[in-house]
């Protein structure tokens, strides 16, 4: 009896830490950019790292002579992790949004007012926070000018910028006398932007590609190991926060 109830007690464990472990990794790609080896280590840090917490609860749990209190302790995380997930709902889902891929083409043409086909991307904001070109993943013929990213090519030259699945996505094109026309593909749409103006100015674009809409099985599973997540969370600080 005992080796089943503690071999009860490792296949719980290991699917809450495996849950954990999956959910915070898929909570980190609403922030970056992550490629398949990249998740892979994110996923195995939290796994040990739940492990080891876990273990040395486990070890405390058993040490105790009482262990009525903590039956109550996890009565009440459950309590509070359904009601965080209630108050959360759509926040905690995080296949709301995904890794999309941007794809502007500076077309080498221009308005016969202009004096040149220049096409800048001054600036990529981030859910509100502005990403730095030297980490954002992109590849193209453009080249990176004062923090910028131009070209100025007389002949179609494209730039595809890989971004990560969040929210709000903002690109920002400089205006001014040497702009040219500039096609933006995103999300399988296509726009094209005359960028010429007689006095410096700036256009924002949002990005819509990184949209997405989650199946219910998939938003499910989300909240599920959302759930789990908070109350592993709950009943972690209960235990080792002392009154």
């Amino acid at each position: 009896m005992m080796v089943k109830k503690y071999g009860l007690l490792v296949i719980i464990l290991f699917f809450v830490i495996l849950a954990d472990s999956i959910y915070l990794t898929d909570a980190l790609t609403r922030f970056t950019v992550n490629s398949m080896l990249q998740y892979t280590f994110v996923l195995l840090y939290f796994f040990l790292l739940f492990s080891i917490i876990f273990c040395f609860t486990v070890i405390k749990i058993k040490k105790e002579t009482s262990r009525s209190s903590y039956r109550k302790k996890l009565l009440f995380s459950v309590i509070s992790a359904a009601i965080l997930l209630v108050l959360g709902n759509s926040m905690l889902v995080n296949h709301l949004y995904k890794p999309s891929t941007l794809e502007i083409v500076a077309s080498g043409e221009k308005n016969v007012e202009s004096k040149s086909t220049e096409v800048w991307v001054t600036d990529i904001f981030i859910n509100g926070d502005k990403a730095n070109f030297d980490y954002l993943p992109w590849s193209g013929g453009w080249q990176v000018k004062d923090k910028a990213l131009l070209s100025s090519a007389k002949v179609p030259q494209s730039l595809k910028i890989k971004l990560p699945a969040s929210k709000d996505i903002r690109v920002k094109f400089l205006k001014h006398e040497w702009s040219g026309i500039v096609v933006i593909k995103d999300g399988g749409k296509e726009k094209s932007l005359d960028l010429y103006s007689s006095k410096a100015s700036s256009y924002e674009y949002k990005v819509n590609g990184s949209e997405n809409h989650p199946s219910d099985i998939r938003r499910i599973s989300d909240l599920f190991m959302a759930f789990i997540l908070l109350l592993s969370i709950s009943f972690l600080v209960s235990i080792y926060i002392k009154k």
